[in-house]
């Protein structure tokens, strides 16, 4: 990971200007942690450049003083003016606490950082391919964090894990995935991720070849119960023959067939797991007439011998499986850990001859369980010992109904006569938040995205009166769509800017979102003169990813988009004037009025 395009520590001095620009915050970390961390980055290679001022670091482990494997956050310098920065980073300190070592590392660093030269094309892919690595995670990926129609433009770590896996930071593994980050929802850890995939295993159609009801072991017998001894293991090489309780896993039996069948067995080769070991046998089986399928065979029960017959192909002793209940019971040891043990016995006793696969013993341990009757009793009178749905409630202890005063206990959202009154606080919808408050406006815009989605569009243009009438700036804006569709000059990336810049301002979500407070001064500075500021893009995604495109192309920012800064502007400064006041009042016409004393910053970014 390390190369020749990484720059070294020192390499670049930090002038007195970039000393002006780039103030250094306070650090939590010790200076000798920073070092230390920095030093390791920039010999190991786990600094990524996905754009300017975006980065992805690898964590380090302060307690161990080393790169933490596998772990890797998202940075972010946001620069507020040209005096001013902060850093947004993805890791749970610095969403705790607003800042962190990462944080405070851009801050340090940052005349190193800038020389980095980005790995991914301008503007950023979904999906950007980081590095490989001889660690469980052998691909590491940037992806995006969602896909819809109000992208937020997160971006979160995905790696393609040796066992052919992929795994994304902010969900959960999936086995066979196309897409880096559209993963399946499953347990992260070795054992939720077992336990899912025997779940997503049917094997309730087809039973086990062993059906005979298997006795409990003694252990967890009740004392007036009289259980005889447990059966001793077969030795190695033994041969089970067919007896009249045989059966197939689909439930046939051997006594439904004739007797010119029955003389007609075959003998197979098969395994038979033990506590320490793993032995040759062999077992004689008859094809099934019912299933037709070429590994349904109809085998011996041996029950009696002290083997579950799981398959006619995998035995396994009753001794252990009855260990892995024992080990349960007794330390609620999980599937994965105690295969584990098993696998290290085998390796002992027998090294060339391995234990079987953990989803094979889980699947073999269900269907051997469902023989014994291990049950309390404890049962829904409707749905049986096993209901499809299950309603659990996490408080174990309660005060006594006896105990309470009745009428005097009431919930929290109690309210009366006396009740507190607050009148200046009225519904989201009152207030009128979004961009465009207009619902239907909202689906006609959204209509005309799903109209013009294809370049070859046809000369029909849908009717788009009603927004012409009601946002004039916003209905140029569509216009403009439609002309770079159907010019040649107009480029994929700016198709594809100007529309996603129309479906945010479409959202239903609070304009504040998309144009917070800090750029309130860049958007009109934008609309006035047609030049943006470089750190746009940081606090204003929408906006700043027309703005860079239409600057890499060496074109014009058009009227059309200046405008809709503008009116962008006046719609998010009157519905933070509003909500300053907490006054529902109607949208004003115009500019909205600016706020004599407004706040230096605003939560949302």
């Amino acid at each position: 990971m390390a190369g020749s395009n990484v720059p070294q520590s020192g390499d670049i001095a930090p002038s007195a200007t970039d000393a002006a620009e780039h103030p250094v915050l306070d650090a939590t970390p010790s200076v000798d942690v920073l070092a230390d961390y920095w030093f390791a980055l920039i010999h190991v290679g786990g600094v990524f450049c996905l754009e300017e001022e975006h980065y992805v670091l690898q964590d380090w482990d302060s307690k161990g003083e080393c790169l933490q494997i596998g772990t890797y956050r998202h940075v972010i310098r946001l620069q507020h003016a040209p005096l001013q920065a902060g850093v947004a980073c993805t890791c749970p300190r610095w969403k705790a606490h607003g800042t962190c070592v990462h944080s405070d590392l851009i801050f340090t660093h940052w005349p190193d950082f800038v020389a980095f030269p980005a790995i991914a094309p301008s503007p950023i892919p979904s999906a950007v391919y980081l590095c490989e690595t001889p660690f469980v995670d052998t691909h590491l990926f940037s992806c995006v964090s969602s896909v819809g129609l109000y992208g937020s433009g997160k971006r979160v770590i995905v790696s393609y894990q040796r066992d052919g896996r992929w795994h994304c930071e902010s969900c959960l593994p999936l086995d066979l995935a196309e897409r880096p980050h559209q993963t399946e929802q499953e347990d992260a850890d070795t054992e939720g991720s077992l336990l899912m995939r025997v779940g997503g295993r049917d094997d309730r159609k087809h039973g086990s070849i062993s059906h005979i009801r298997v006795l409990p072991p003694r252990w967890c017998a009740l004392p007036e119960e009289a259980l005889p001894p447990s059966p001793s293991p077969p030795v190695t090489g033994a041969h089970f023959r067919l007896d009249a309780l045989s059966r197939c896993a689909c439930g046939v039996s051997i006594q439904t067939l004739p007797g010119l069948e029955i003389r007609s067995g075959q003998t197979r080769e098969a395994i038979l797991y033990g506590l320490a070991v793993r032995s040759p046998v062999s077992i004689e089986v008859l094809p099934c007439t019912i299933c037709h399928h070429r590994r349904r065979y109809i085998g011996p029960d041996l029950g009696d011998l002290g083997v579950f017959n799981w398959n006619n192909t995998f035995l396994f002793t009753h001794e252990l499986l009855n260990a892995y209940t024992n080990a349960f019971t007794a330390s609620e040891t999980p599937f994965a850990a105690f295969c584990l043990t098993i696998r290290r016995q085998y390796e002992d006793r027998c090294p060339g001859l391995p234990f079987c696969s953990d989803e094979t013993f889980v699947r073999a341990w269900f269907s051997f369980v469902e023989l014994q009757d291990l049950d309390s009793g404890f049962q829904c009178p409707t749905c049986g010992p096993s209901p499809t749905v299950v309603i659990a409630d996490g408080v174990s202890l309660a005060t006594h109904a006896s105990k309470l005063k009745g009428a005097d206990i009431k919930p929290p959202t109690f309210t009366d006569s006396s009740s507190e009154r607050i009148e200046s606080i009225s519904s989201y919808k009152a207030r009128q938040l979004p961009a465009i408050h207009d619902r239907s406006i909202r689906r006609e815009v959204l209509e005309f995205l799903s109209v013009t989605s294809t370049p070859a569009i046809s000369n029909t243009v849908p009717n788009i009166s009603a927004i012409e009438g009601s946002y004039p700036e916003l209905a140029k804006l569509l216009h403009l769509t439609i002309m770079e569709e159907m010019t040649a000059v107009g480029s994929q990336h700016k198709r594809k800017a100007l529309r996603d810049l129309i479906r945010q301002i479409a959202a239903p979500d609070i304009v504040l979102q998309l144009v917070p407070h800090d750029v309130f001064e860049a958007l009109t500075h934008l609309g006035a003169t047609g030049v943006a500021e470089s750190w746009l893009q940081a606090l204003c995604p929408a906006v700043g990813t027309v703005v860079r495109i239409y600057k890499a192309e060496s074109a014009e920012i058009p009227m059309e988009v200046r405008a809709v800064a503008v009116w962008l502007v006046s719609r998010a400064q009157d519905v933070y004037a509003r909500l300053h006041q907490h006054s529902p009042a109607a949208p004003m016409v115009g500019p909205g009025p600016h706020l004599q004393n407004p706040p230096v910053q605003i939560g949302a970014m």
